[in-house]
């Protein structure tokens, strides 16, 4: 689609909030448990003479949508260095990410008028058309309280051949979305 609009990552992105705990195996092993609340944005950069998801006029300058689920990584940590202190320095872990869904909205900023600064901010509260469940695979890498990620989404965040209606009146398809994420987490 190369008429339509960008992801804007500045604007998109998850934060995830959770406790950990770790069922110790041994030394070197453990099962880590992280249950949590996960904020998934997905923001588009609205500009003029492009519309999401195909080409033409439009009037939008933002376009969101957020999507909150309760979320339960089950990982197996694999512990490769620990200091003097026998705290860990390094670890990887790898395993099952599951979730249900618990909102879902959809933001959209609009301008009003050609050339003045005005906008209009419409929000849905609750789409009706996400998957309720989440899951997918995850695998970590740790250095002290910073970690890198990468996660693979086997469910689709929105069922097939759904549609929405935007403040125009026009009614349009969701965007898929890449399955593939990485990040880093902050572990205090």
């Amino acid at each position: 689609m190369p008429d339509s609009v960008p992801l804007l990552s500045t604007g998109s992105g998850t934060t995830f909030i959770g406790f950990g705990y770790n069922l110790i195996f041994s030394s070197r092993l453990r099962l880590h448990f992280q249950p949590g609340i996960g904020f998934l944005r997905l923001t588009f950069d609205q500009q003029p003479q492009k519309k999401f998801p195909v080409a033409g006029d439009t009037t939008f300058i933002l376009e969101r949508f957020r999507l909150t689920y309760v979320q339960l990584p089950i990982q197996l940590a694999i512990i490769l260095k620990r200091n003097e202190e026998a705290k860990v320095l390094t670890k990887i872990e790898l395993g099952p990410v599951v979730g249900v869904l618990l909102n879902a909205s959809q933001k959209f900023k609009q301008s009003l008028s050609g050339g003045i600064r005005r906008t209009l901010t419409l929000k849905y509260s609750f789409l009706p058309n996400p998957y309720r469940w989440f899951y997918g695979v995850q695998a970590s890498f740790y250095y002290r309280w910073i970690g890198f990620f990468a996660f693979y989404r086997l469910s689709p965040l929105f069922k097939a051949g759904s549609q929405y209606e935007n403040p125009r009146g026009e009614v349009l398809g969701y965007p898929r979305f890449s399955s593939f994420s990485l990040g880093f987490q902050i572990v205090l």
